[in-house]
């Protein structure tokens, strides 16, 4: 899934762990169930991605990772859920899932630009933040 967080102006970001802009976008689950001792399965998401120089699995960004002369220094993007940046390698749990049944789960996010470096440029923003799901 590809999400298109915008433009903005250099001067909208002021610093390090400065943002600006952002876009709305939902990860659509659909799940089926399968058999299980318990009679349900916990569903969980976790992500991964590049980190920027200087954050944290906790509040990070991810690097940009486009690549040229058309690359902009300094600044990532930071995905949040529930107004919280996402904690990149944990398991958040998004749902249960009894025997047999079957889930529509619409996760909401959001992404947006972000400072991560003194030194800044204008230019373009790519960065891709990996999406797993697991049942357990």
């Amino acid at each position: 899934m590809n999400v298109d967080v915008g433009t903005i102006k250099r001067s909208d970001l002021n610093g390090v762990g400065t943002y600006a802009g952002g876009k709305n976008f939902n990860i659509e689950l659909q799940c089926s169930g399968g058999l299980s001792t318990t009679g349900y399965a916990n569903i969980e998401a976790s992500f991964s991605g590049t980190l920027a120089t200087g954050t944290t699995l906790t509040g990070g960004a991810l690097l940009n990772e486009k690549a040229g002369s058309s690359m902009a220094k300094g600044i990532g993007i930071q995905v949040l859920k529930g107004g919280v940046p996402v904690e990149f390698n944990k398991n958040y749990n998004v749902g249960t899932l009894s025997n047999q049944e079957t889930r529509y789960i619409t996760i909401p996010f959001l992404a947006r630009f972000y400072q991560y470096a003194a030194a800044t440029s204008t230019g373009e923003v790519e960065s891709h933040m990996i999406f797993n799901l697991t049942y357990d």
